[in-house]
């Protein structure tokens, strides 16, 4: 069965507040700490010295970007209410001034990526985004987004 979304649900928040992941940071960097644990392993055994060289740039990539989004974990990426959307320090889109508004689907080989879309009709421009390092899923992204337009749709009597 089907879940039941009730779209007059007072319960559900006024406003969908979307960060990076901490769990997804703190991973890498705690991936990046046990790699960077065996290349110094590495250096003390004569037959697999050369591994540690050869992690050190892979240790330093995820190094670097996690903490670029170590320093932005605390900044709000998404805001969805019943007004529109703010990708964070632009100015708020009206839902009136979006349409198509949707979760889409990338595979390629093993892995899936999946990206939030929507199109700003005044700009005539197609916005999409990577939600794979964002504290939220699929599903519930997708819920707030139906939530927050049809809060939009009734709050201005709109059909």
């Amino acid at each position: 069965m089907r879940p039941f979304i009730d779209l007059n649900n007072l319960s559900y928040s006024k406003e969908k507040l979307i960060y990076y992941s901490q769990s997804i940071v703190y991973t890498w960097l705690f991936v990046a700490l046990g790699l960077l644990i065996y290349a110094v392993y590495s250096l003390t055994n004569k037959e697999t010295y050369m591994v540690s060289f050869l992690l050190l740039p892979i240790i330093a990539l995820i190094i670097y970007k996690e903490s670029k989004l170590l320093k932005r974990i605390n900044e709000v990426q998404f805001r969805i209410n019943s007004k529109g959307i703010q990708y964070r320090n632009e100015e708020l889109v009206s839902w009136s001034n979006i349409k198509n508004e949707r979760i889409e689907t990338e595979r390629s080989g093993r892995y899936t990526n999946y990206f939030f879309v929507y199109y700003i009709i005044d700009q005539d421009k197609f916005v999409k985004h990577d939600i794979g390092d964002l504290n939220t899923d699929v599903a519930e992204l997708q819920h707030t987004l139906m939530i927050h337009r049809n809060r939009y749709l009734r709050e201005n009597n709109i059909s």
